[in-house]
């Protein structure tokens, strides 16, 4: 493992995101100089750390192994959201390091699961409007991955990026835009402000202030959830902009090579990709459940606020988004059924090579293939089964892989959901709040629901949560492997 090539990377990739920092700090002068101190005083620290790093090994040069691929990717996300929590931890409000630091992975990660608003923390709306910039801001970019963000600047430092890309982005396929990772790059990027822009132009004109409205289209594109107001989206109580937030969560839960395809004049390729398919019909299947329940319960008194309500918070979990237009505790409380459904929508997650979390679209397809070719196979033990998606055969190894990923998750998923719940913290809170954090999704149930928070959850349990937000938004693999003794050894 080449140390100091891993350490010229962390260096440089940190010293983006203490300039990052300068847009929230410019903000705070025109707000009254709110937030401003805390902004100076983290963007020197992380400058001047990681300089501390890249200077002394600036002439390294070399490839990326495999290996120094996955160490540099978990390595990069860890130290980004400890100098990411600097704001957090200077200003008044957070409660400490590791509310601070719970904050900051929740925001790089994309999972929306927050501290604030209880007794012992600040509300939301109190703090100073950089510091909610910022924590939207870590959203977005943990969205597309700050790591592949940093793939179209490695060139500047004498480094390739294709390892890179292979441990920020796994698998079943690594579908490349454009036959350079660099080029790939920056067309995700670009497809990604394109979006964003959007976004933000649909909600201001839905009537949403300009604040408001970049704030959730930062953290609507990065599935993210955070939101500047205390009652997140119920704050608007609007179904206009519920639609927009609803259609831009759905897009940002699709496959960003697909937009690309459909940007170069092939918008027939969603139609033709399986996994798109599917990824629509869970979420329609799941929505007119979830409605037909909240209709037949009485919660609702007719059709299009029950279909209005529970298209929003399928899409919302399913995508790990996190966004709230309703308090659905208050549905399970009413409908039990109605929190396993929606329990069922936080584990699908969105397409593969999206912003979302959860355990994703074409994982799931393949898995459900794979168990029906299984069956098939003890009915007619000389037939000849072959997985197959979007008409081409998946090779066994594959499956293989899909379905060790998914035994490692219901392992981690258990096992975590076991210790939270030995610290004194109800059945229903422990599942909800692991499933929530290893799904990057935000909130859960009871005690973590939409308009509680974390901030109740012992300092043990808060440190194993956000192992699972890292664990969830790399997809295993990247983390687990930094456990392992002989992933280090020469």
């Amino acid at each position: 493992m080449n140390i100091r090539l891993i350490m010229k990377l962390l260096g440089g990739i940190n010293i983006f995101l203490g300039c990052t920092m300068f847009v929230p700090a410019i903000y705070s002068l025109f707000d009254g100089m709110n937030g401003f101190p805390q902004f100076a005083i983290s963007i020197a620290i992380s400058i001047v750390v990681s300089l501390l790093l890249f200077i002394p090994n600036r002439k390294v040069d070399g490839e990326i192994s495999h290996k120094d691929g996955f160490a540099v990717v978990g390595l990069v996300w860890i130290s980004m959201s400890i100098f990411g929590a600097l704001p957090f931890l200077l200003s008044n409000g957070f409660g400490g390091f590791t509310n601070s630091l719970f904050e900051s992975i929740s925001g790089f990660t994309t999972t929306g699961s927050t501290i604030l608003g209880s007794g012992n923390t600040a509300k939301i709306s109190s703090l100073p409007n950089s510091i909610l910039l910022w924590r939207s801001m870590i959203q977005w970019l943990g969205g597309m991955g700050i790591v592949l963000l940093s793939m179209a600047i490695l060139p500047l430092l004498g480094i390739g990026g294709a390892m890179l890309f292979r441990a920020e982005v796994p698998g079943h396929s690594k579908e490349k835009i454009t036959p350079r990772i660099k080029e790939t790059a920056k067309f995700l990027w670009w497809i990604y402000l394109i979006i964003t822009a959007l976004e933000f132009c649909s909600l201001m004109l839905a009537g949403m202030m300009p604040f408001d409205a970049i704030c959730h289209s930062f953290t609507t594109m990065a599935t993210g959830g955070f939101s500047p107001k205390d009652a997140g989206i119920m704050y608007f109580n609007s179904g206009l902009i519920e639609m927009i937030l609803t259609f831009f969560m759905l897009v940002a839960g699709c496959n960003f090579a697909l937009h690309f395809l459909a940007l170069r004049g092939k918008p027939l390729k969603y139609i033709f990709d399986e996994e798109f398919r599917w990824y629509w019909m869970m979420f329609f299947v799941l929505s007119v459940f979830v409605a037909a329940i909240l209709l037949i319960t009485g919660y609702y008194d007719n059709i299009v606020e029950s279909l209005q309500y529970a298209m929003f918070q399928v899409a919302s979990l399913m995508t790990t988004t996190g966004y709230h237009s309703a308090d659905f505790e208050l549905w399970r409380i009413a409908a039990p059924s109605v929190a396993f459904i929606l329990l069922i929508a936080m584990f699908l997650g969105g397409m593969s090579g999206s912003t979302g979390g959860g355990m994703k679209t074409a994982r799931i397809v393949l898995l459900f293939k794979a168990t029906y070719n299984s069956i098939r196979e003890i009915i007619h033990p000389r037939a000849v089964t072959n997985v197959r998606m979007n008409g081409l055969v998946v090779q066994d190894r594959i499956v293989k892989l899909v379905a060790f990923f998914f035994i490692l998750y219901i392992m981690i998923f258990l096992l975590s959901t076991l210790i939270i719940s030995m610290l004194g913290i109800d059945l229903v809170t422990s599942v909800s709040a692991v499933a929530a954090c290893l799904n990057n999704i935000g909130p859960g149930f009871n005690g973590v629901g939409p308009l509680a928070n974390f901030d109740t959850i012992p300092i043990v349990g808060k440190w194993l949560l956000m192992l699972n937000m890292l664990i969830g938004r790399l997809e295993l693999y990247t983390i687990v492997l930094l456990f392992i003794p002989e992933f280090w050894r020469r």
